[in-house]
This record gives C-alpha cells, sequence and structure tokens, in this order.
C-alpha cells in the first residue's frame, strides 16, 4: 500500500468508477472495500485506523464507508500522500522462495570455502506493488584472491552475469563507506553476495542484465551489508588481538 503513487491511485479508482459488473454492483465502492479487495492486510481495524490517521492529519472526513464516488480529486492527492506515511504492516512474502541463511551459508562455505562468512535475510519489503526479499552474504580470507570480480548479484536464484557495475546492487556497495568498518573490498579477500527474490524482479534498461536501481530494494541492501560489514570487522579486530598478544608473549 505505501508503494502506491498518485498516477496508480488515480488509476485504480477510476477502473472501480467504471466497473459495471456484478461483483461491484453488489459491492458498495467504498474506501473500506477499495482497499480491502485490492491490498495485503489492510483488514477492517487497519483500515479503520487509516481513517482515522487520515482525519486526525487532515481536514478531510474520511471513514471506511466513504464512497469513492464522493471523493475530489485534492481528496485523492490528500489520500495518497497520507498511505504513504501510514504504518502498514509490511507485505506477505509467503509466495516468495528465498534461500535462507543457513543454505546460502552452506553453499557459500562449500564453493568458496572461505576462512570466514556470514549471511543474512533482510524482513520482506514492497517495490511497485511487488513483496520482495533480500539476502545477503559476505565471505572473507580462506581461499578467495583479492580481485575487482568480488560481487556476486542472483535475482530468484539465478546468477546475474554481465553488467556487474550497474545497477542496484553495485550501486549499493559503492555508498557504503567501507573505510568506517576498516574493509576495503576493492584490496582485500573479501567477496559480496546479494539475491534478490521477488514476484517481479525491476530489470533495468537492457535486458535481465542487472537490477534497477529502486530506493526500497537499495535501502535493505544497505542495512544488510552494514550489519555484515560489523560482524566482519569484530571477527577481524579479535583476530589482530590475538595475534597482538602472541607478539607480547614472545
Amino acid at each position: 500500500v505505501k508503494d502506491l503513487n498518485l498516477e496508480r491511485f488515480k488509476e485504480l479508482i477510476e477502473k472501480v468508477k467504471e466497473k459495471k459488473n456484478e461483483e461491484f454492483r453488489n459491492a458498495s465502492p467504498t474506501i473500506y472495500t477499495f482497499l480491502n479487495k485490492r491490498f495485503q492486510r489492510t483488514g477492517k481495524k487497519t483500515i479503520e485506523n487509516f481513517c482515522e490517521f487520515v482525519r486526525k492529519n487532515s481536514k478531510l472526513e474520511l471513514y471506511p464507508n466513504t464512497k469513492l464516488m464522493d471523493l475530489g480529486k485534492n481528496d485523492i492527492v490528500l489520500i495518497t500522500d497520507m498511505l504513504q506515511k501510514y504504518p502498514f504492516q509490511r507485505p506477505d512474502a509467503s509466495c516468495l522462495a528465498p534461500i535462507g541463511e543457513e543454505l546460502f551459508l552452506k553453499g557459500i562455505m562449500k564453493e568458496i570455502e572461505p576462512e570466514w562468512a556470514s549471511t543474512i535475510q533482510r524482513p520482506p519489503g514492497v517495490c511497485e506493488g511487488h513483496p520482495f526479499i533480500v539476502e545477503l552474504g559476505l565471505a572473507y580470507g580462506g581461499k578467495i584472491e583479492s580481485t575487482d570480480d568480488y560481487l556476486h548479484r542472483f535475482a530468484n536464484r539465478i546468477p546475474l552475469l554481465y553488467e556487474s557495475s550497474m545497477g542496484v546492487c553495485a550501486l549499493a556497495v559503492k555508498k557504503i563507506n567501507w573505510k568506517h568498518y576498516k574493509l576495503d573490498p576493492t584490496k582485500m579477500p573479501l567477496h559480496i553476495f546479494i539475491h534478490i527474490v521477488s514476484t517481479k524482479i525491476p530489470w533495468g534498461r537492457f535486458g535481465k542484465e542487472y537490477i534497477a536501481n529502486k530506493p526500497e530494494i537499495r535501502n535493505e541492501i544497505d542495512l544488510g551489508l552494514r550489519q555484515l560489514a560489523r560482524q566482519l570487522q569484530a571477527y577481524l579486530s579479535r583476530i589482530r588481538k590475538r595475534e597482538s598478544k602472541k607478539k607480547r608473549i614472545n
């Protein structure tokens, strides 16, 4: 629901207004029926709370039984803005098939045999009306060699082999201040894994080679990478302290 923009909201309302079949003749075209029938996790209580939220934060007297026909253009603009601000629940991701943190980690350990590795699965989000999940992995040392080809991207379990410098994954990695975590993917034996699962992957302009730069996806990648970077930083710090202690003893 939060991903609904003004043009899409207008379009959906127009479809409801123009619909002449039996379903919409029998059902009252209200805010309640509109939200409840078209979006996940918008039950009676949620819609009542949303309408109350609109009333408290604007002059629009919106109720669950408010008819769509009674909404003016300014009302639609206002409701669209309120939909972005209201804290709706995250979408149901049961239709998605992520790898899972444990299996993802086992795959990384088996394929590249690192000294250290960790994986994380971010909570489900929504992009352009479709649910998505971001899974991330970070691997260090072992049989990994320092290389420019340190980013591994996947979409619905399929590896993306071309245009690795383009798209949301590459952009999110570049925007991380790795020096803050005392890391450098371009010079250290470090590999980054990003797996995006969605019912509709937002591909870039040039075919299915990279994923478009969508802020919702980029934000989840950013948060996940930072968490993994902190874990690796803590691991390397322990290693350095241990080595320093050995030198003092010797």
